[in-house]
């Protein structure tokens, strides 16, 4: 079973953030709330940083933080994006929460894999979360833009919406 060192790594590898709208190829992408926008890119560094990781005896270590870090993005961004909608009354959101709890499952799930010492769990992952994210913000997210009230986001870090979790 592999070593978790993620609680050392994750606060050493920064994600950046930029001022204007996610640009992810040739799609622009907005959802119209700076917060919610710095975290959707937030994702895809993320997802970059995946890409570049270097193999040899260091790849397990940052492999294993960066999934980490995965797991603190997904649920607290998840938890700020379901709060904003779930205050204005969002129609979709029980829809568009049982998507994102589909997908959370999904990461733990490779997650829990990876850490068994199933060293593959994680080969497709950065095609994985980078198509997954594209189509759910292109599509879901754009749902809700109308809706969204950016003095309703909660604009604490992700890492603390995830601490929030039950």
């Amino acid at each position: 079973m592999l070593q978790d060192y993620s609680h050392v790594v994750a606060a050493l590898i920064p994600l950046p953030v930029m001022d204007n709208a996610v640009d992810e190829g040739d799609v622009i992408m907005s959802v119209g709330d700076a917060t919610l926008d710095d975290d959707h890119r937030r994702f895809f560094s993320l997802v970059r940083m995946f890409r570049d990781c270097p193999g040899g005896p260091i790849h397990e270590l940052v492999t294993s933080s960066m999934l980490f870090i995965l797991e603190q993005y997904v649920d607290g961004h998840f938890r700020r994006e379901e709060g904003a909608m779930a205050l204005v009354d969002f129609p979709g959101l029980a829809e568009h929460a049982a998507l994102h709890a589909k997908f959370r499952d999904r990461i733990a799930t490779i997650t829990r894999q990876y850490r068994a010492g199933c060293l593959s769990a994680v080969d497709g992952l950065p095609a994985l979360v980078e198509g997954w994210l594209k189509a759910h913000i292109l599509i879901e997210d754009m749902k809700y833009t109308r809706w969204i009230r950016s003095d309703l986001v909660d604009r604490r870090h992700v890492a603390m919406l995830s601490i929030d979790s039950p």
